[in-house]
């Protein structure tokens, strides 16, 4: 699947050789007829008028009117030799354009790199060009198709494995800003990460963040627990991100908002493809964490689902009441139908987007006036069939996965976001239902806050896992959405107020904060820029000590409504232990 033409591609094209064509057809009209008006031509065919025209573009002829040639010949004696230089320069751009390329490459810094070239690859380079970033590619073999779809958006392709550290120098990962791993499997997509953790940590300048995308779900917790754990290293900060849990999130957010808000509700989901099987996962989690009852659950789908599933995910058994009905890729009976008709909403989630479309429209009618939310691929081009196929009775959403997904802002996705997100909410919550009056800077939904407060929420979440490794503990995928919190001592609690104070100081002084008598955002100086200890004895330093311990305490809760839990080390799976 080549890559489609991006805006800034079909921009260059506008303006290249049909340009180029432009002005030597317009040179040559003028050309012809200041000459025939030329008096010292009158006597030339129109052939030799057609002649001494084209020599024009080669700064020929342009005396041969006489000394006071007419108007249009003038303009044409400069139009020409300008559409000449024109096209020999696109030309010779074009001759050495990889050479040229080569040469920028080397010289990039703050650039995106996306390694993997598939479908999904390709869309991913696409989305960001059309963001006007500058974007490096890395594959271990490109065709031709790929090839030109890559030299139309002006994007360097590295040919190599990303796993050999030579080929990521020559993308110049060390020095970009983002990195999106979309190579394959999920094996090869993890081994490259660590390959360009090891690079950064060698020669890292800036600050990296590398997105790897990991299709399964439950392997992309166990390894998101690692990553969250695992001590940072200065610069660099590991993403991983699956497309299905998502995608998941969004079609709830977007159609199933009741799940935190009424005590009778019931889902239907058809299908058991990733999407699925993380959209009951998901619906499960909102409803334990936001209403505290268990979900219910009609899934449409093959009799071995349930089973197949839960052994993937755990938490589907545990958290959901499921009852499994006949569904594809068997047909859908008169009982299927008549339990997924008494479901508040009805999501289809099939690998095959034909079969997902076709079940859609066979369901709705017979369903109405549920809705049914339907999950595609890349069949971009049926999705306002279905919204026309809807009536009014009857009504189909789809949801077009990826486009929906980069269209997001792809570079922000992970959990290191999430929990900078949650980090802040919880910070809201407190101060709203406290006597303190914060800045009202900071009071407002994420999306509204100044990059400054976003930046320090996100260094908040990133000494999250340190923070605990420091006190013995880790951290693991949670299961049961219901399970009691694991409680902290006094001490422990003290002893991460102290080290998030300490890293608050350290991430303050790195932006250029000095200590001060009087708090000074314009001229950046604080007077808390002092040791826990001496934090006490400053005007309003112990309200800013108790700030960090309720937010120690509020640890197990955070990590709770991101979808992980705090063990201690007797608890902690063997694979999850630093």
């Amino acid at each position: 699947m080549a890559a489609r033409d991006s805006g800034l591609g079909g921009l260059r094209r506008l303006v290249g050789w049909p340009l180029v064509v432009l002005l030597a057809t317009v040179a040559f009209i003028l050309g012809y007829i200041g000459f025939a008006a030329a008096p010292a031509t009158d006597d030339e065919s129109a052939i030799d008028l057609a002649y001494l025209s084209l020599q024009l573009f080669t700064v020929n002829s342009g005396t041969a009117a006489g000394p006071s040639p007419p108007l249009a010949l003038e303009i044409a004696r400069w139009l020409a030799p300008v559409a000449t230089a024109y096209a020999l320069g696109r030309a010779l751009l074009r001759v050495f354009r990889d050479e040229i390329d080569q040469w920028l490459l080397h010289r990039r810094n703050g650039h995106v790199v996306v390694i993997g070239l598939g479908w999904l690859g390709l869309a991913v380079v696409d989305s960001l060009v059309d963001r006007g970033k500058q974007v490096v590619a890395v594959a271990i073999d490109v065709d031709e198709e790929t090839a030109a779809a890559m030299r139309r958006d002006r994007v360097p392709v590295v040919v190599g494995d990303a796993r050999d550290p030579e080929v990521l120098e020559d993308a110049r990962v060390h020095r970009a800003e983002h990195v999106v791993v979309l190579a394959g499997t999920d094996e090869m997509n993890v081994e490259m990460a660590l390959a360009v953790q090891r690079l950064s940590r060698e020669q890292g300048e800036g600050s990296l963040v590398c997105l790897t995308h990991v299709r399964d779900a439950q392997l992309c917790h166990l390894l998101r627990s690692k990553a969250l754990a695992d001590e940072q290293v200065d610069g660099f900060r590991l993403e991983l991100f699956n497309v299905a849990e998502e995608a998941a999130a969004i079609m709830l957010d977007e159609h199933a908002p009741f799940l935190v808000d009424d005590a009778l509700v019931r889902i239907g989901v058809i299908g058991d493809n990733d999407i699925a099987a993380a959209v009951i996962t998901e619906a499960s989690r909102i409803r334990g964490l936001g209403f505290g009852e268990t979900l219910d659950v009609v899934w449409a789908a093959p009799g071995d689902s349930m089973e197949r599933t839960g052994r993937r995910l755990p938490q589907v058994q545990r958290n959901a009441a499921v009852e499994v009905v006949p569904g594809p890729p068997g047909t859908l009976e008169a009982k299927s139908i008549e339990h997924l008709a008494g479901c508040r909403v009805v999501f289809v989630g099939l690998d095959d987007d034909s079969s997902a479309i076709a079940t859609a429209l066979y369901v709705a009618d017979r369903i109405a006036p549920v809705p049914v939310v339907v999950a595609l691929g890349a069949w971009t081009g049926l999705s306002e069939l279905l919204s026309t196929a809807s009536t009014g009775f009857s009504k189909i959403y789809p949801f077009l996965v990826y486009e929906r997904l980069l269209g997001a802002d792809l570079l922000l996705a992970g959990m290191g976001e999430k929990l900078a997100r949650l980090v802040h909410t919880m910070f809201v919550e407190e101060r709203t239902a406290g006597s303190e009056s914060p800045d009202p800077a900071t009071l407002v939904e994420w999306r509204d806050l100044p990059e400054e407060y976003r930046a320090s929420s996100r260094a908040q979440a990133a000494r999250l896992g340190p923070k605990l490794y420091a006190i013995g503990c880790g951290l693991a995928p949670l299961e049961e959405w219901g399970a009691p919190e694991a409680t902290l001592t006094e001490d422990e609690v003290e002893k991460l107020a102290q080290l998030e104070h300490e890293g608050f100081v350290a991430e303050r002084m790195g932006a250029g904060w000095e200590k001060g008598a009087m708090k000074d955002r314009d001229r950046r100086i604080d007077p808390f820029l002092v040791s826990w200890d001496e934090l006490a004895r400053v005007p309003g330093g112990e309200e800013a000590r108790n700030v960090n311990r309720a937010a120690a305490w509020g640890i197990p809760a955070l990590l709770a409504r991101a979808g992980y839990r705090l063990v201690r080390p007797a608890h902690v799976p063997e694979d999850l232990r630093p």
